[in-house]
């Protein structure tokens, strides 16, 4: 009895050994893959390829007054720019895992806003909902004729005690 359970245990041992090594490989091969896009001589530094869009950013903090506020600025290809579109959800996070939507005021409870200038920044605040833990769903659409539009999506949390 005790040599069947030694075998099985040294079979599941084994086992885990095997696909322990397998991943480590898997990661390993993976990580020497080349990047779409570098900026200049950094390799470190690595960033997606984007049809219109140069650069952007996104920022968002609840403050100590109850408000909720959001920012987006970009910087689009002058020849290919037309035109830029951002939509912002606020959401809190109840029960500790879960996320409900804040109501904001807007349709649908999501910020949505154009801008038609090349290099152009999106500005909005909201009431907030009391303390908790939040985040802003961002999604920026950079249009142009430099192929399809960029959609950039960006998630980010700020805890507000």
């Amino acid at each position: 009895m005790q040599r069947k359970f030694f075998a099985t245990a040294l079979m599941l041992l084994a086992i885990v050994m095997l696909l322990t090594t397998s991943v480590a490989a898997i990661e390993s091969s993976a990580s020497e893959l080349p990047s779409r896009a570098m900026i200049g001589e950094k390799e470190e530094e690595i960033v997606p390829y984007w049809n219109n869009t140069n650069t952007c950013t996104f920022n968002f903090a609840v403050l100590d007054s109850g408000t909720a506020y959001v920012e987006a600025i970009y910087s689009a290809k002058a020849e290919a720019f037309t035109q830029a579109k951002l939509t912002v959800k606020i959401q809190k996070r109840f029960l500790g895992v879960f996320w409900k939507t804040v109501d904001i005021g807007q349709t649908d409870d999501e910020w949505i806003s154009y801008c038609y200038d090349r290099n152009g920044e999106f500005y909005n605040s909201f009431a907030a909902d009391g303390a908790g833990t939040y985040r802003a769903v961002f999604t920026l659409e950079i249009s142009g004729t430099g192929g399809e539009t960029d959609v950039i999506e960006r998630t980010i949390e700020y805890k507000y005690d």
